[in-house]
């Protein structure tokens, strides 16, 4: 179920993974850490498949499971807490997963330090959740904070490092400061072509951020040349879908 879902096949890895879930109901009993991580996993399919209020039940159950049977602070309490918070934000209640992601932050910033990846990770996903709240001042810092550690840790072209040069940018834009966002979204563009290629889905969403900040400063021709670009990328991509699905 696991490698059907990282094939991108998260219906196929429900159908397993409701049935072990069963199965370990059965066998282990509703709290067993296996149990409840199996709970875990059933609820990340059902999120990926876009089933966020089945996901979210699930996450509860394992959550609630978690802090019983292995205390407030144990790595895989944390890790449910991280997910349930990302199922929250995609259900709109910010406030609720802004919470319980500056409770788990909290808790690995004590116990693994700030630049541990669960970290980082979580300090990325809680930005983003407070830039939805329109706390972008915090959202920007935060941003920083986890770009300034990928760059040194993974190298400036990780695909981290240019995940959070993105956000950051798209923050700085909410701030209007169009002009710090056009020079992040250069940067992550030239990589993204080069390592991903510039038909990429990742590279022709970079390129939209960028065509609307061109706008926002006046710099139309650009903007127009950039979105020829992302058309033309598009269309080759639709033509080619339908051209495989005739086949």
């Amino acid at each position: 179920a696991v490698t059907l879902r990282a094939q991108g096949d998260a219906r196929a890895a429900c159908v397993l993974h409701e049935q072990a879930l069963e199965g370990y109901r059965r066998v282990l009993g509703n709290e067993h850490p296996d149990t409840l991580r199996s709970m875990n996993r059933l609820a990340i399919a059902l999120f990926a498949l876009g089933d966020l209020r089945a996901a979210r039940t699930y996450q509860e159950l394992a959550l609630d499971g978690r802090r019983r049977v292995l205390g407030d602070e144990h790595r895989s309490t944390l890790s449910s807490m991280s997910t349930l918070a990302l199922t929250l934000r995609g259900l709109g209640e910010l406030r609720a997963a802004a919470e319980m992601q500056e409770h788990a932050l909290e808790v690995r910033r004590r116990i693994l330090g700030d630049e541990h990846p669960h970290t980082l990770m979580l300090t990325h996903d809680l930005a983003e959740t407070l830039r939805g709240l329109r706390h972008v001042t915090r959202a920007r810092d935060l941003h920083n904070r986890v770009l300034t550690v990928r760059r040194r840790v993974l190298g400036a072209e990780h695909p981290d490092t240019l995940e959070s040069m993105d956000h950051l940018a798209r923050a700085l834009c909410v701030l209007e400061d169009f002009a710090g966002a056009r020079v992040l979204l250069k940067q992550v563009l030239l990589a993204r072509e080069r390592v991903l290629g510039s038909e990429h889905p990742e590279t022709l969403a970079t390129m939209d951020a960028l065509v609307d900040t061109l706008c926002r400063l006046g710099e139309h021709d650009s903007a127009t040349v950039l979105l020829e670009r992302v058309l033309i990328a598009r269309r080759r991509s639709a033509s080619t879908s339908e051209h495989v699905m005739l086949r």
